[in-house]
């Protein structure tokens, strides 16, 4: 993901299954699941994941609109 400076999820050797539901775990970041229109899901719900941190980019220069349409007014951008 370009929208951001670091790293969002880390993967351990001792963290891996054999299921293709490992991320690992978030660094310097917020992370929740929300439904479409933006409500967070119960745990294990399928959803789009929005991430705020510090090291998500405040926005495309000099693009308002497109800024807008991936970042919320209180800084979570929806990954897609």
């Amino acid at each position: 993901m370009t929208l951001t400076l670091t790293v969002l999820c880390h993967t351990f050797i001792t963290y891996l299954s054999d299921k293709a539901d490992v991320v690992g775990k978030y660094l310097t970041l917020q992370v929740k699941v929300v439904d479409v229109d933006g409500r967070m899901v119960p745990f294990g719900s399928a959803g789009e994941l929005w991430v705020r941190s510090y090291c998500v980019t405040p926005g495309y220069w000099d693009e308002k609109e497109k800024t807008d349409e991936l970042i919320q007014p209180d800084g979570w951008l929806k990954t897609g």
